[in-house]
């Protein structure tokens, strides 16, 4: 798709690979819409991925190619040579090296949150309750008052004092999709409101603005979520017929250890009452052979010869007879 605003009329110099989600494309985009830069939009389906991956630098995307020579990869990167392009870079160099400190900034706030917004979204299992007042609420409540503080003391509207750079339509673009999650995030901080409509409100954006597909983070499926914010994209995410097939093989797994335990336990529990459960038994045979002897040898045994018997094993009654004096003679 060729988007084209003032410059550039015939050819376009510029071809901007990504998925088609807005992510980590989105800010670039805006970059050639504010300038009004011809540039190819080339938006990757999944199932064009597996084999554009092939043909991409490094097997990730944003991928910026110019004049079909030149290959830029990691959506900063891309943005930054634009930014000195077009002239949206700073006008010092302080201006430039706070841009980067803005753009690190801004990378490790999402780091800091992704965890919540992936299980919010579906993508990873978590508590979201706790994860959110874990994680993204002091994030926020750290991170946005340091930038409501910085557009405040530049007095522009802007992250510079000089005005617009090209990290500032990252801040809005990111700033926009948080809002489609979180409602609310932003209640507290009407700059970041007010800093998102300037920039959207720009005469060379506000048309785009309104126009452009209205993917948000909230709308992506499994796959595009996936392709947001990663630490890499270099790997497609797994089907969800193998996703399915690791989670029975996994409770498959579970079931099977719970079982062995209970087994484990059952088998624990014999043992420990196993000399009782033998002891039981020696002591019922050996009553039982006492009250043979007795029976055999009459009434007049005495309580000692009764006490004594009581111990002797229960074999025949003769053998006693046999084997043993007369015990009413033992003093």
């Amino acid at each position: 798709m060729l988007c084209c605003r003032r410059r550039d009329p015939v050819l376009s110099k510029y071809k901007l690979q990504y998925f088609d989600v807005r992510g980590l494309g989105e800010g670039i985009r805006l970059i050639f819409q504010y300038e009004g830069i011809r540039f190819e939009d080339s938006r990757v389906t999944m199932d064009e991925w597996p084999d554009i991956k092939e043909t991409t630098r490094t097997g990730m995307l944003p991928q910026l190619t110019v004049d079909d020579t030149f290959v830029l990869t990691q959506s900063h990167t891309i943005a930054r040579f634009l930014g000195k392009q077009f002239g949206l870079n700073g006008k010092t160099e302080w201006e430039s090296a706070s841009i980067d400190e803005y753009a690190g900034l801004l990378k490790d706030f999402v780091k800091t949150v992704n965890p919540y917004l992936f299980v919010l979204l579906g993508r990873q299992k978590g508590d979201k309750k706790k994860l959110r007042k874990s994680t993204f609420q002091p994030a926020l409540a750290s991170f946005i008052p340091e930038i409501v503080k910085i557009l405040n003391e530049s007095k522009s509207g802007f992250l510079l004092p000089s005005g617009l750079s090209w990290v500032d339509f990252f801040y809005v673009e990111y700033f926009t999709s948080l809002r489609n999650l979180e409602a609310n995030a932003f209640k507290k901080y009407r700059e970041i409101v007010m800093y998102q409509e300037k920039v959207h409100g720009l005469p060379s954006l506000a048309d785009y603005v309104k126009i452009r597909p209205k993917i948000t983070l909230k709308q992506l499926d499994d796959w595009q979520l996936f392709q947001v914010y990663p630490s890499s994209t270099t790997t497609a995410p797994p089907s969800q017929e193998y996703i399915t097939q690791l989670e029975i093989m996994l409770d498959v797994k579970v079931v099977i250890f719970i079982l062995i335990l209970i087994a484990m336990l059952i088998l624990l529990v014999i043992i420990s009452f196993s000399p009782c459960l033998f002891k039981t038994k020696e002591n019922s045979k050996q009553q039982k052979g006492g009250e043979s002897v007795k029976r055999f040898l009459g009434s007049s045994m005495t309580t000692d010869e009764e006490s004594i018997y009581a111990f002797l094993p229960a074999t025949r009654p003769g053998y006693y007879r046999s084997k043993m004096p007369d015990i009413s003679f033992v003093v």
